[in-house]
């Protein structure tokens, strides 16, 4: 019952990765801020469960993820390139020369 409450866990994770991480950085970054006189309540924390979540379960976790971070990272490594092809070609081109 548990194993397979929390398998099933695992695949809504897998399956709605992206979802999950937009809003919760949204979440984070929009959550509203705790005045200083307030402390955190058990109902403030969230809800781990008991077993945890095995290596197996952060490795496909992060599989699913990949896809994601690829669509990040991609146009930051083309836009890199490109300056640094540009960079050594002006340099090569426009350089100034040793003399001998």
């Amino acid at each position: 019952m548990l194993e397979s409450k929390l398998n099933a866990n695992c695949a809504y994770i897998q399956q709605n990765m992206g979802g999950l991480l937009v809003s919760s950085l949204t979440s984070f970054v929009f959550s509203p801020k705790k005045q200083e006189g307030e402390n955190l309540t058990a109902s403030d924390m969230p809800a781990l469960p008991v077993g945890g979540l095995a290596l197996s379960d952060y490795l496909s976790i992060g599989k699913s993820m990949l896809p994601h971070l690829w669509v990040i990272a991609k146009p930051v490594l083309i836009s890199w390139g490109i300056g640094k092809v540009q960079s050594l070609l002006i340099h090569k081109l426009f350089g100034k020369k040793k003399m001998k």
